[in-house]
């Protein structure tokens, strides 16, 4: 045998390897990149949707509270929303928000766009 070609075995077998490892790690990385890109696009897509749920929601209220406006009927006096009317300032001893049930339990559920839900508090 030729002292040359005796120095080079094996020689191929490592160009080999080395390329077969950058072509490993390019393919990870690829991999990586796609699978982030689409986390990406479902994020952008829940966004959207949430987005688009509080304005319907948003839409909704505003149509429950100009359907439901409370109208005040003496021109000097307090807003009370328990029998829709005003009282005088000094008629009422306590503030409306401390005997006001705060709790859901009247709410108005509001479904729209797949399975996106908002809750439109109505007391």
């Amino acid at each position: 045998m030729n002292k040359s070609k005796i120095k080079q075995t094996g020689a191929v077998l490592v160009v080999a390897l080395i390329m077969l490892m950058l072509l490993t790690i390019i393919g990870v990385t690829g991999t990586n990149v796609t699978s982030l890109e689409e986390k990406m696009a479902g994020n952008m897509r829940d966004r959207n949707l949430a987005f688009q749920a509080a304005e319907s929601a948003l839409q909704a209220g505003e149509t429950w509270l100009n359907t439901h406006a409370y109208t005040c009927s003496k021109a000097a006096g307090r807003f009370n929303p328990r029998d829709n009317d005003c009282n005088s300032a000094t008629a009422e001893t306590s503030e409306v928000w401390d005997s006001i049930s705060w709790d859901d339990n009247d709410s108005v559920l509001l479904r729209a766009f797949c399975q996106t839900s908002a809750l439109i508090l109505v007391t």
